[in-house]
């Protein structure tokens, strides 16, 4: 299992560091990428499948916030507790925050 988590996990960190390298995204934008990727990667099943491979190299990344996100979603829409929403969401919005304002702080050091 560690094996797999440091895989899967370095094939993610990999898979970012192109996107901050080659397409020029910024800390912000890369941030709101993981977590709308994670997002749609969660109701199709494949962020499943990908826990069940690499468990933390998945679970602790950007791309499991955005399924923890959807999931406390899809929780609420059928009726659960309204409070494991509303701190998941609290959550989101503080590191977005702390994203934005890490990305204008590195952009402004260029």
């Amino acid at each position: 299992m560690y094996l797999n988590a440091f895989l899967l996990g370095g094939l993610i960190c990999l898979f970012f560091q192109v996107l901050a390298s080659v397409i020029k995204l910024d800390p912000p934008r890369l941030l709101i990428f993981g977590f709308v990727l994670g997002a749609i990667l969660t109701p199709v099943g494949i962020s499943g499948a990908l826990a069940g491979f690499g468990g933390m190299g998945i679970d602790s990344m950007v791309l499991g916030a955005g399924a923890a996100v959807e999931s406390t979603a899809e929780a609420l829409i059928s009726g659960a507790a309204i409070l494991p929403f509303f701190l998941v969401i609290g959550v989101f919005v503080a590191l977005s925050i702390i994203g934005i304002i890490g990305g204008k702080i590195a952009s402004g050091r260029k």
